[in-house]
């Protein structure tokens, strides 16, 4: 067992985990695939003249010998009697034990050695397996191959997998323990068929159909399982993989990819989840495991599963075979609903501060924004103030200035939730009857929440329904006129200041990328129904999601800080600090997340942390502006300095924030129409062009809807290559029309000249782009741009929809011709005129047409044509 945490074990170690974000630290340490070469002692004593004379006399007598226990012994080529081997090529080795060895060590854990590389890996096949030497059509239970793992701890002694077909595209596989209840369903017609051998234990996917290709097999790693330690492995394709918070995963030969999997302040937004390519088919994966997990990717693209917690590992594969298949699978059928307004521009104050006074004193001294947003916060630690005092002229002061917010103003009051309740408040006393928080020992356990003290509820315990009611009454006594019209569950991975997760000589198995993730949140192990906090650590947002929506209603629009792969809910990531590698981590990760995790995330503006120098991060928080026109949630969340387009010193930062502000305003309705249709927003190029393998390590550019964006990623880049698939022969600039004809070449990359306030975009021929400019306030008008798709015969069409309601316009466009067809569903609030008022027409002989219209979209029963003008 682990040591139990003690008073002195819970507050922060002298040693500071630095100043990078960790996120920022994996992407410039875990993820830095050139490997330094380290030289050889015997380089060393080469090139030391006084010993070369006596090296010499040595040669013979030493170094030969040397030579041969290094090659035939020491790097194990020769294979074992049970028909395991050391001769394992560098892509397929899987780390064993817990740190750099030697031979002895190596060779007392039942793994091979490396010399050059100092490394411990395990035979293939690996002496740790699982095996039933008599399987039968009961129940299998499975014996493991040894008594105790590479870290010296018991083995558990049987272990049990379990195949459970969901559905005709979704099976899911399922080490665990015997004891557990797994669900094993069959399905009669199915597109995929699935194997287990009994002796050594492993499972194989394939798809079922002529080609037979593997989907999935975990027969080429070790499976480990003792007390809090589970480590299994799985490989998908040896040819393209994506996924783990970034599109494609490109290792060299001497790299890996290692990411925690852990919820904490500094990345609590990847997700095990995987889509591979093979033979021109696509399929997906997603790990399920609630506690902390590390999962390393080999350039074999074999990954490696290591599992703190729990009593199972869970994979569920979904078959394609196409990108929009495999995403559509894994979601069920569950897409959310959209609105509008969660497409505009959100804004709110991030900071320390918890005294009310303060933070409507820095509302107010910030208040008075011309630029157009949906939503205000007023501050983020607004409920945490409340608590803490109650000033009854504050309060009323408040309420007032949500009022003025909400109707003079017309936007939506978002609400910071946080799960950490201050101790010893109104609250907290109100509710510990219940029990529902988590303790060390026998006490309600104390962490740090802005320097203050707080405890957390447990989102499991019975009686969760009962606190979550008070916590809705506690709300209603804040703001009883009328409820947020909007709730952000924020810091809920959850945060705590206090905690210093220290390695431990019972815990051999951490590495440092797994201590420093499981700092800064709840520790391990406290408890509540005498269960650690661990088991569900990953699942703490979702279940606490989950429970709000359940107790507040489900017309209760909610976004959540922290996520797992089935969250529905918005998802705003927090606490990130402004850098240029941020800045492409930001674009990657949304990539992602937009299509494996949901299509509904953002990241904050130009970052949300103090770390902001005005003359320094300028170019930067101008093309993060630009970028965000095009994120899935547009919000503007910031500690001191802020970050909203009025706070710039610069005149030019200025004017391109509130450019991206507007541009974003005119693409909303097509933004909404794409969302509401079930695809994702944001994503990457390889989702539209999935046979174009020259797409897959496209991060800067990427699609939205039909539009390719691009985005310099690097400060001072004044030249810009954009790649443009060739199974689309024109592509045209977004905003001038030029066209770029690939039928008659075989370049596909063009290079721009590009100034630092430029929103670099193209649309395919075919293509109709909706934008919706409502700056006037009599009506709203529609502009069409319409990229013509011109065959031999000079017959030109395109085509394009707007959702507004719940109504759908199908635009269709020839040279010459407009004509809308009208779906009425609920319809849409016809008050509102919304009139067809431009169509700007690109052709493929660069010529630009402007037409006119005056067509009020109401006034469409179900189809009008007309001629262009």
């Amino acid at each position: 067992m682990m040591e139990p945490i003690h008073e002195d074990s819970i507050t922060i170690d002298e040693k500071p985990l630095g100043n990078k974000p960790f996120i920022l630290e994996q992407s410039e340490i875990r993820e830095d695939y050139d490997i330094k070469t380290k030289t050889s002692q015997i380089h060393i004593i080469l090139h030391k003249s006084s010993t070369r004379g006596v090296f010499s006399l040595l040669v013979f007598a030493i170094v030969v010998p040397v030579l041969v226990y290094y090659f035939l012994i020491d790097k194990g080529p020769v294979e074992t009697d049970d028909g395991k081997t050391c001769s394992v090529t560098n892509t397929y080795r899987i780390t064993c034990g817990s740190r750099p060895g030697n031979f002895s060590y190596c060779t007392s854990i039942q793994c091979c050695y490396d010399n050059t590389t100092k490394l411990c890996y395990h035979y293939v096949p690996s002496k740790y397996y699982y095996f039933n030497s008599e399987p039968t059509e009961k129940e299998v239970v499975y014996q493991r191959s040894l008594e105790q793992s590479p870290f010296g701890k018991q083995l558990t002694q049987n272990i049990a997998v379990s195949v459970d077909e969901i559905d005709e595209n979704n099976v899911r596989i399922v080490l665990h323990d015997p004891a557990a209840t797994v669900e094993k369903n069959t399905v009669a017609a199915k597109n995929y068929y699935w194997e287990v051998t009994s002796d050594p234990l492993f499972v194989e996917v394939f798809r079922g159909n002529d080609t037979q290709d593997i989907l999935l097999t975990t027969a080429k790693g070790p499976t480990i399982i003792s007390d809090k330690y589970w480590e299994w492995s799985f490989q998908m394709t040896d040819e393209y993989l994506f996924g783990l918070g970034q599109v494609l995963i490109d290792l060299d030969e001497n790299s890996t990819l290692t990411k925690v999997v852990y919820g904490n302040g500094m990345d609590h937004s990847t997700l095990p989840v995987f889509m591979a390519y093979k033979n021109g088919n696509y399929h997906g994966l997603i790990v399920r495991n609630s506690g902390p997990l590390e999962v390393t990717v080999l350039p074999s693209n074999l990954v490696s599963l290591k599992s703190l917690a729990g009593d199972r590992i869970v994979l569920e594969l979904s078959v394609g075979p196409t990108p929009r298949d495999v995403i559509k699978q894994q979601k069920k059928g569950e897409v959310g609903g959209v609105d509008l307004w969660t497409l505009g521009v959100h804004l709110c104050r991030e900071g320390s501060d918890l005294k009310l006074r303060y933070l409507l004193d820095d509302y107010n001294g910030d208040s008075g924004k011309t630029f157009r947003y949906e939503s205000d916060c007023l501050h983020e630690n607004l409920v945490t103030a409340l608590r803490y005092e109650n000033e009854a002229e504050d309060v009323d002061e408040m309420l007032q200035t949500i009022t003025k917010m909400t109707t003079e103003e017309g936007r939506r009051f978002m609400l910071s939730l946080p799960p950490q309740v201050p101790f010893n408040s109104a609250f907290y006393n109100a509710t510990k009857d219940l029990d529902v928080y988590f303790k060390s020992k026998d006490d309600d356990y104390q962490g740090l929440y802005f320097n203050t003290s707080v405890v957390y509820p447990y989102f499991k315990h019975a009686a969760i329904n009962d606190y979550t009611q008070r916590l809705l009454e506690e709300m209603k006594s804040y703001f009883p006129d009328q409820l947020p019209d909007v709730l952000l569950l924020n810091h809920n991975w959850p945060l705590d200041e206090s905690f210093q997760m220290r390695s431990s000589k019972n815990f051999q198995y951490l590495s440092e990328g797994l201590i420093q993730a499981m700092s800064l949140t709840l520790p391990w192990n406290v408890t509540s129904d005498d269960r650690l906090q661990i088991l569900d650590h990953n699942d703490y947002g979702a279940l606490q999601v989950e429970n709000v929506v359940s107790i507040f209603g489900q017309d209760s629009f909610i976004m959540t800080a922290s996520h797992n792969a089935d969250t529905l809910q918005p998802v705003m990531i927090q606490n990130v600090t402004i850098s240029w590698v941020n800045f492409k981590n930001a674009i990657a990760s949304t990539l992602y997340n937009s299509i494996f995790g949901h299509p509904l995330v953002g990241f904050p503006v130009c970052g949300s942390t103090r770390n902001f120098t005005e003359s320094s991060h300028d170019s930067l928080c101008m093309r993060w502006y630009l970028m965000a026109s095009t994120s899935p949630i547009f919000r503007i969340s910031s500690d001191t300095p802020r970050r909203d387009p009025e706070a710039f010193l610069s005149q030019t930062v200025t004017n391109t924030a509130l450019d991206a502000i507007t541009l974003r305003y005119k693409l909303r309705y097509y933004f909404y129409t794409i969302l509401n249709s079930g695809e994702p927003l944001m994503r990457p190029m390889f989702y539209d062009f999935p046979n174009d393998n020259n797409t897959f390590n496209l991060v800067e550019q990427y699609a939205v809807g039909d539009i390719l964006v691009k985005h310099p990623t690097l400060p001072g880049q004044t030249q810009l290559k954009i790649y443009l698939p060739k199974s689309v022969k024109v592509w045209y600039e977004f905003w001038g029309g030029d066209a770029y004809d690939l039928s008659s070449t075989n370049e596909t990359e063009i290079t721009l000249t590009i100034a630092e306030t430029d929103w670099i975009a193209f649309i395919p021929e075919g293509t109709i782009i909706p934008l919706v400019d409502e700056s006037d306030a009599n009506k709203t008008l529609v502009q069409l741009k319409v990229g013509l798709k011109c065959d031999n015969q000079s017959s030109c069409e395109a085509s394009g929809s707007l959702m507004i309601g719940t109504d759908l316009f199908i635009f269709n466009s020839t040279e010459t011709d407009l004509t809308i067809q009208r779906e009425k569903n609920a319809g849409y609030d016809e008050q509102v005129i919304y009139e067809l008022n431009q169509v700007e027409i690109f052709h493929l002989n660069n010529t630009q047409k402007l037409a006119a219209f005056s067509q009020n979209l109401a006034e469409i029963e179900s189809s009008w044509s007309s001629p262009y003008n």
